[in-house]
């Protein structure tokens, strides 16, 4: 339930980051001359939609071929149905009309699922793991005063080894690479020969992406490395 009105108070379509960037407000270049995240989000998203669209193009070439995909057309029924996934905001008339509208979808589902959920959890590495400083829960009762506790009353109320070393794993698996990172398939994942120049490109584009970031980051202080593309998993590790 709790899940459901998640949805409906955030539509489908506002998870795409220039819709989200302006929802906040933080779209504004000029006003925020310097946000990595947002930047880096933009350079991904971009890459991930040119990607998309040359996959899907290949086998879908009019709206009517989406239009008369009846697997396609069943799932987008199943995600929006009072009685299965209920994402009402999905779709159009609870159906996929356009093959513009297939791409959008399919990369934001892409996006989401990868440079959007790393960009969540890689951070972790540099707080979780060291519970002191993020706890995961009081095993004590707060202070009831602002002065007076004694180094034993904040220990107290810190986790036993036990437990932080669990929450140091949890941490430490979810931050960190598991699996392939975005971009790199194995080698038997298309068998159409047709998709190999599209995924090339994709690669190349992630390389420049890659690149653009260490540049930007060389020099600062507090550099922003979280969506380097060769760090981002393939899809969610958890």
């Amino acid at each position: 339930t709790i899940v459901v009105r998640g949805h409906k108070a955030h539509p489908f379509a506002t998870l795409e980051p220039r819709k989200l960037f302006a929802l906040r407000g933080v779209d504004d270049h000029e006003a925020f001359p310097i946000y990595p995240y947002r930047d880096d989000c933009l350079l991904l998203y971009d890459a991930i939609h040119a990607w998309v669209q040359d996959y899907i193009g290949i086998y879908y070439k009019s709206d009517e071929d989406v239009q008369q995909d009846e697997e396609l057309q069943a799932f987008a029924h199943e995600l929006t149905s009072p009685t299965g996934g209920r994402l009402d905001s999905f779709g159009q008339d609870r159906m996929i009309k356009t093959r513009d509208y297939l791409v959008d979808a399919v990369s934001l589902v892409i996006f989401n699922g990868s440079v959007q959920h790393h960009a969540v959890n890689q951070p972790w590495d540099n707080a979780i793991l060291y519970p002191p400083a993020m706890p995961a829960a009081n095993f004590a009762p707060p202070p009831s005063c602002t002065s007076g506790a004694t180094e034993e009353d904040l220990l107290e109320m810190l986790p036993p080894l036990g437990v932080a070393l669990s929450q140091i794993l949890i941490a430490y698996s979810v931050s960190n690479l598991q699996h392939t990172t975005l971009g790199q398939y194995e080698d038997d994942t298309f068998a159409d020969e047709r998709v190999a120049a599209p995924l090339a490109d994709f690669q190349d584009r992630l390389k420049e992406i890659e690149a653009a970031i260490e540049k930007r980051n060389d020099g600062l202080d507090f550099p922003y490395t979280y969506l380097r593309p060769s760090t981002i998993p393939q899809g969610c590790q958890i």
